[in-house]
Formats: C-alpha cells, structure tokens, sequence
C-alpha cells in the first residue's frame, strides 16, 4: 500500500535541505476521495500494473514467468477451486508468494497459508484460490492490459519463453480495466502523474550535494534542461565534464526512473525540460557523473517560484566548502 500511495503520487515523499524525508498529501488525494469506491480500485489497481517497480521486486527472468503464470493459473481456475502446491505450480508458492499477497489484497485469489510460516524463504501458501473477480481481471491483463505491465523489456522476455504479446488496440489501460465493471459505475479516475498545483513556467532552486558540508544552490530557469544543470553542477564543482552521467528518481540505477541520461548510446534524442519533467518541491534526485569513478550527488529540489525573475542562465547563489578534485593523486 505504500509503493501504491507513492507510485500513484496521492502522497509524495519530501526532503528538506537537510536531506530528512517525510510523507506529505497531495493534491490528488483529495480528487481520489471523491471517486466512487470502483474507481477508486480501478485507479490503484491501474496505478499497481502500470507503476510498480516489478524489476526492483523480483528476479528479472525466472520472476516474469512465475508472475505471468500465476495470473495465468488464476484466469484458467475456477472460482474458489483450491490449487495446492505441486512440482508444476512449486515457484509459485515461494518465489512469487509476494505477489500472491498483492492479488489477494486485490481480491483476485484467496490464499490458504501455512500455519507457523515464517520468513520469506519459508514456504507460507499451502493453496491459491482463484475468485470470480480474479478470473476475469487476470483474463484481461493478460490478453488486453499486457502492454502495460511495467516489466522493462517485458515483450523480448515474455517472447523469449514462447508467449507471444498480443497488441492493445490502442485502448487505454484506464478504459480496459473499467470495462470489466459493468452499468458505466466506472467513469471517473485521476488525471495520470498527479502534480502538486504550481505554475511550470517558474524558476527552479535545486541543493546540489556531495556531503553534508560540500554543496551548491543553482537557480535556473524552467525552460533549462537537465543537460544545462548538468554542466551547471560540472562548473561549479570545477570538474571536466569528460564523462557519461544521468539523472534518476527513486531505487538504485537498474531500477529507478531515468530523467535524462548524457549517454549517446541509450537513445535519447531530445533533452528534458525543468518545467516538464513533473518533479516537484522537496523531491529528491540523484545525479551520477562518470560511471566509473562514480561521483554521486544529491539534489533536492528547494523551491519552485513563480513570482521572481527569471534568470537568462543558471547561476549560483549559495555554496558551502571546497570542490573536491575530480582526479586526486595518489601517492
């Protein structure tokens, strides 16, 4: 429920300057209150597929099939048909027993567990019961909502065992999910990455730190990229900017949300703007320059300010101690 509460921004997590977090309520909440109590479980279970980091949570390969074929076993049951644990189903009560959890907690399945079970490599589920409900949402995710699951790679994966991923007919995931309700109860959900009220068109202050006693405040303006922040924090730390470097939110760097990466070879054909790039008061981003040596910074974001000048290109306004030296020699 908290990857939920995050992922869906109802709650946001905040830094001060210090780099403390804390839970804050967003603006969305309060749109998400008024939603039916269908709608509000379309949008979590929306925001469950198409957002949560399955990549950071199970293992990349054998994981994607132990989940794919629970929902399969799930969408093939009958309701409240007990499926104990055999040689074919093994994985699927103990590598995928997590996610077995998350279904229930959506009312897919019921679980019999294991009385006495503990810890996570301890086998818990002694049966998974598929629901009525569960039958015909798993059918769907799997047939019509696949596209969707934030899997990286999922299609080449999936292929890779022999399933091959049928195509979405350009429906969206909102509507899919919806439709399985029936008499329209379903109508209402909230407008995707739910931002905090602000105007864009402001200036950005960002804390960008190396250590609780070396760091820099830059102002710049929204219409800069993460490209110019980047050769902003290379200039006043007095590196070289002569390597690779990118920008990410959340988790570690194989599962985290890349904001912009300098790395020619990832594709990326158009840089981001500060404006656009949806981050918001407090949020925290971390910076890795040169993946070798591996300089990482924390930026947090201080403010967002719509009523000061903006400035023609990003410039210092604070700075506490000494730029390490970007190659130190070594005796």
């Amino acid at each position: 429920m908290f990857s939920l509460a995050i992922e869906s921004r109802l709650f946001l997590i905040i830094n001060d300057e210090k780099g403390k977090a804390y839970l804050s309520v967003s603006t969305g909440t309060e749109s998400f209150l008024k939603l039916n109590n269908f709608e509000k479980y379309v949008f979590l279970l929306e925001t469950y597929w198409s957002k949560y980091n399955f990549d950071e949570k199970f293992n990349r390969w054998s994981g994607v099939f132990e989940l794919y074929e629970l929902l399969e076993l799930i969408a093939n049951g009958k309701n409240d048909e007990r499926i104990l644990k055999s040689v074919k189903t093994y994985t699927l009560f103990t590598g995928s027993a997590s996610f077995s959890h998350h279904l229930h907690y959506f009312g897919l399945c019921k679980l019999e567990l294991i009385e006495g079970a503990k810890g996570k490599y301890e086998d818990s589920i002694k049966a998974v019961i598929p629901t009525d409900l569960g039958i015909i949402i798993c059918k769907q995710l799997l047939n019509e909502a696949i596209n969707f699951w934030n899997i990286q790679d999922l299609k080449i994966l999936l292929e890779f065992g022999g399933i091959k991923v049928k195509k979405n007919n350009n429906q969206d995931l909102f509507s899919i999910i919806a439709g399985i309700f029936p008499d329209n109860i379903v109508q209402q959900t909230i407008i995707d990455e739910v931002e905090p009220e602000i105007d864009r068109c402001a200036v950005y202050t960002f804390k960008v730190s190396l250590s609780k006693n070396i760091w820099r405040k830059i102002r710049m303006s929204y219409k800069n990229t993460f490209e110019d922040l980047h050769l902003a924090i290379q200039e006043v730390f007095n590196f070289d900017n002569d390597h690779l470097y990118e920008f990410y939110i959340g988790g570690s760097r194989r599962t985290a949300k890349i904001i912009y990466t300098g790395n020619p070879y990832d594709g990326v054909e158009d840089d981001t703007y500060i404006g656009e790039a949806g981050i918001y008061t407090g949020q925290k981003i971390k910076y890795i320059f040169d993946f070798g040596d591996h300089w990482e910074f924390d930026i947090i974001v201080i403010s967002i300010d719509k009523d000061v000048p903006i400035p023609v290109k990003p410039e210092i306004i604070e700075s506490k101690g000494e730029s390490p030296e970007q190659y130190p020699e070594w005796e």
